[in-house]
């Protein structure tokens, strides 16, 4: 290898390990191929400063393209809430092959973050989440749609560089709105989350005060996690008690 392209591979080194949530933006830009070359031909740290900032969908892709030593490397060295958000895109088979080879601490770690209790938000809501960087602009986030690979999607969540949510925005405007205008500048404020923690009947009735169509859970720590849908929102509203003397009268 020249000394030109040493000093790239550094660069580029340098780039995913000191600027990672750069460098994750640049990689869901392009294939998930591409991406796994990328991260395959630097170092274990670098691979991982990257991965782990990826949107939760490319994460469970690229999870899935890698040799399983690199994806067990990943997921033993993340924070438990970024593996359980990649592996909620991962079709239920490999997401089982992935936890069998992991450490037994990890995943049972790992299981119990994915099976919430029930009666509570987390364990209704839907992990696939559409959440895009508030840092790309209009023409970025219709390609992030592509990826997205959700039916009947009709808003998306804005996260910053740590998935806490900042806001949220209607497909539809992406449409009317310049390609190069930010997202920031469109998107609105979220006026309804709940914690991953909270009984399901004080979603309930928070969801009954202010009707939406889905309500966005946050985690313990603020990261956006998942979404609860207003199917299993008024399948959950209807079993509160009283609910239907109250709506219908």
């Amino acid at each position: 290898m020249s000394a030109e392209l040493v000093a790239i591979s550094l660069l580029n080194e340098r780039f995913l390990t000191d600027y990672p949530f750069e460098a994750a933006r640049a990689l869901e830009t392009v294939s998930t191929d591409a991406a796994v070359a990328v991260l395959q031909s630097h170092s274990p740290t670098a691979r991982l400063h990257a991965w782990r900032a990826l949107a939760p969908d490319r994460a469970g892709d690229v999870l899935v393209a890698l040799p399983p030593e690199i994806a067990q490397y990943l997921l033993v060295e993340s924070d438990v809430q970024v593996g359980v958000a990649a592996l909620s895109h991962v079709k239920a088979a490999r997401r089982e092959s992935l936890l069998a080879a992991l450490p037994e601490e990890t995943a049972a770690d790992l299981r119990a973050l994915m099976q919430h209790t029930p009666g509570t938000a987390g364990h209704l809501m839907d992990p696939r989440i559409g959440a895009v960087s508030a840092q790309l602009t209009v023409a970025e986030a219709i390609e992030r749609l592509r990826d997205l690979r959700q039916h009947g999607l009709r808003e998306l969540f804005v996260v910053d560089e740590q998935m806490q949510l900042v806001g949220q925005i209607e497909v539809e405007d992406l449409a009317l709105t310049g390609r190069e205008r930010p997202i920031r500048e469109i998107m609105r404020a979220v006026s309804v989350t709940v914690r991953d923690k909270d009984s399901a009947t004080s979603v309930a009735k928070r969801w009954q005060e202010q009707p939406l169509s889905v309500v966005p859970v946050l985690s313990e720590s603020g990261r956006f996690v998942g979404v609860i849908r207003q199917s299993q929102l008024v399948v959950t509203a209807r079993s509160s008690r009283g609910w239907l003397q109250r709506w219908f009268g």
